[in-house]
């Protein structure tokens, strides 16, 4: 028997993302600079999953995102539910830790009156040599690097004048 599922039905059917709460709190200096991250992760999963602990480790090990953050505090726990299973979409954790860095720095940027989502442009990305929040030492290029000078500077947002 061949089954074909149209978009609708695939989306309903298929099984959703890992169920992860993160809770982030991140501070910067005058300029915009990361300087502290802390972060808590909460995965609800099934008791007789596949995948195990490797998500949940996966999101931890990605907690700064892209991002060379000096001070890095990062819990994960993990909860037996009885939800519905859940599957990976690309990145097994990653992408939800990447999404939720992201957030932060936009909310960050914002109270802290920069250019909303430039909070970024002023802290530099990992590099070779650098350390992740794992304790792992990058030895290869991973990516472009952000210390380049060609970057754009931060602007702090305009304020409006007092009445």
């Amino acid at each position: 028997m061949k089954l074909t599922l149209s978009r609708e039905e695939s989306v309903r059917m298929h099984p959703k993302r890992h169920p992860v709460t993160m809770r982030y709190t991140v501070a910067c200096d005058a300029t915009g600079r990361l300087t502290a991250l802390r972060a808590r992760m909460l995965r609800l999963r099934r008791l007789r999953q596949r995948r195990r602990q490797g998500v949940l480790e996966r999101a931890a090990g990605h907690a700064s995102g892209a991002y060379a953050v000096p001070n890095i505090d990062v819990e994960a726990c993990a909860v037996y539910t009885n939800n519905p299973p859940s599957g990976a979409c690309r990145g097994f954790g990653a992408s939800e830790a990447q999404f939720a860095m992201e957030g932060a720095l936009d909310l960050l940027a914002a109270k802290v009156g920069l250019t909303a989502g430039r909070c970024a442009s002023s802290t530099p990305s990992a590099c070779a040599g650098d350390q992740v929040c794992t304790g792992q030492l990058l030895e290869k290029s991973v990516g472009p690097s952000a210390r380049s000078p060609s970057r754009t500077p931060i602007a702090p947002r305009a304020r409006p004048a007092a009445p």
